[in-house]
Formats: C-alpha cells, sequence, structure tokens
C-alpha cells in the first residue's frame, strides 16, 4: 500500500498548478512558458516518484 502522505504529495503536485493567469483570465506569454516548464517538472517528478514507488513493492 503506498504511503498516505505520498499519495497527497502527488494529489498536491497533480492539482497544484495555479498562479499564472492574468486578471482577466488569460496566460501571459511568460505565463505560458512557465506553466510549461512546472507542467514538465511535476511530470518528470510524477514518473521517478512511480519508478520508486513500483521498486519498493517488489
Amino acid at each position: 500500500m503506498m504511503d498516505p502522505r505520498k499519495k497527497e504529495t502527488i494529489i498536491q503536485k497533480c492539482f497544484g498548478i495555479t498562479g499564472w493567469t492574468t486578471r482577466r483570465g488569460r496566460l501571459s506569454l511568460q505565463g505560458e512558458e512557465q506553466a510549461i516548464r512546472k507542467v514538465d517538472n511535476i511530470l518528470n517528478k510524477l514518473v521517478q516518484d512511480l519508478v520508486e514507488f513500483i521498486r519498493d513493492e517488489q
């Protein structure tokens, strides 16, 4: 079974993507680039966590 704290962290990483929209709700170009980079970092971390989790379960 997965550690609940780790599960919570993964959920936060998935849904904690905020803070790039302008007041009108549109992404600025710079904000878009930051968003893409942040999503990329989150996905990389999730993959690492998944690989570690699978290793731990074996």
